[in-house]
């Protein structure tokens, strides 16, 4: 007995924060990343090869209140956790779900941890379901 004959399709975009640090000026960009830091050649995302995930882990390492840019890296690696021909990059699944908890240590207000606490609950549940 065939119950279903239609196509379907599959929505492989992850959830989102939407979350994003405050634009620098060019200048301030500059000076900071001017800056070396101890953890540019081995921290996951300011090491990683894609220039905006790079660009914005070394950020992060340099500014005191992070918590906006784990978020959006967070996004960032979400957006990279499947292919263009769908095959699984199982190293941003795991970068996703770093950043996520990094927001979480980094949040200074209970919205914030909740926020990254349901921004992990809701891409390991989207990840399960894929």
């Amino acid at each position: 007995m065939l119950l279903f004959s239609g196509a379907f399709t599959i929505n492989t975009l992850p959830p989102l924060t939407n979350r994003k640090p405050a634009t620098l000026a060019t200048a301030d960009q500059r000076r900071l990343l001017g800056q070396a830091h101890p953890g540019d050649g081995s921290d996951p995302f300011a090491s990683d090869p894609n220039p905006d995930i790079q660009l914005n882990g070394r950020l992060a390492l340099r500014n005191d209140n992070a918590v906006d840019y784990y978020f959006l890296l967070g996004d960032l690696c979400a957006k990279l956790v499947f292919s263009d021909d769908h095959r699984l990059r199982i190293f941003y699944a795991g970068k996703t779900l770093l950043a996520y908890q990094r927001a979480q240590g980094a949040a200074n207000s209970d919205i914030d941890r909740a926020m990254a606490a349901n921004a992990l609950d809701k891409f390991a549940q989207w990840t399960l379901d894929m």
